[in-house]
């Protein structure tokens, strides 16, 4: 297995985090989307 330096040890931390960051919108907007819907669903039941 090929050794890491610590150069590249930074750049794989940083892809991580931005990973993250991604991931995190990714639910965000679900859950947005998920209130959207429910929100519709209510409305349509009541109305």
């Amino acid at each position: 297995m090929a050794d890491i330096d610590s150069d590249q040890l930074a750049n794989l931390t940083a892809e991580i985090h931005a990973l993250q960051e991604k991931i995190n919108q990714v639910e965000a907007d679900f859950a947005e989307n998920n209130n959207a819907f429910f929100m519709c669903s209510m409305a349509l039941i009541i109305f």
